[in-house]
């Protein structure tokens, strides 16, 4: 990838038994330094309260940050200012999903502005594709989006490839899909959750975290 096309970071974190109240404040000191960094752009926090294939057993925050190109991702985390700040954060949580990821398709991802309408919701999928299985896993994910984005209250939808992460970012892509409702949600995983072209779709990928979540900021 270009060095100057913009990356959004996604951290998918599950806290620690009884670190809910030192992950909130420790998360609010460690963005407020890393949002005060050159290079860094929107960060949106959010709260899941669904999770699939399997509900979570302890609370999950996602959080989402733009970055103006990978560069600045390297320069932010070689500060030793904000590694003080995010050090003692990383303390209060395991995470599930993380990574840097690049745009691939969808209208232009605008972390500021993406599901902040009353009542919207988002839904963060972070999947492994599987090894040969690239061209089919387009296919089916086209074929399943084109019907869920004919649904009432549904889109946009934003497709990301990861290009920097923790381990192994092989195959590794997420999906960002709004929903302008909880009625919206419900109705479209009712009418497609044993639909052909859904199943056909998963069956091309691992999936490392799919959560439904509220947003709880913008910024």
């Amino acid at each position: 990838m270009s060095p100057s096309v913009p990356v959004h970071e996604i951290a998918v974190r599950v806290v620690k038994p009884g670190r809910d109240e030192v992950f909130v404040r420790r998360r609010a000191a460690f963005i407020e330094k890393l949002k005060s960094q050159r290079g860094v752009g929107a960060d949106r926090e959010l709260e899941s309260f669904f999770a699939l294939p399997a509900p979570d057993e302890r609370p999950v925050f996602i959080g989402m940050t733009t970055y103006e190109s990978l560069a600045a991702v390297q320069k932010v985390q070689m500060n030793p200012l904000v590694m003080l700040k995010f050090l003692p954060f990383f303390m209060t949580m395991d995470l599930k999903a993380y990574g840097f990821y690049e745009q691939t398709s969808g209208p232009p991802l605008d972390l500021a502005t993406l599901a902040t309408a009353p009542g919207e919701l988002l839904h963060v999928a972070v999947r492994r594709v599987a090894p040969g299985q690239q061209e089919a896993h387009e296919a089916a994910r086209a074929r399943f989006y084109e019907l869920l984005m004919a649904r009432d209250g549904v889109g946009p939808h934003i497709e990301l490839k990861a290009v920097k992460g923790n381990g192994d970012i092989q195959g590794v892509v997420a999906g960002l899909t709004v929903y302008r409702s909880d009625e919206a949600m419900a109705s479209a995983y009712e009418a497609l959750s044993e639909h052909e072209a859904f199943l056909a779709y998963v069956s091309t990928f691992e999936t490392l975290a799919s959560q439904f979540a509220r947003p709880l900021a913008a910024g």
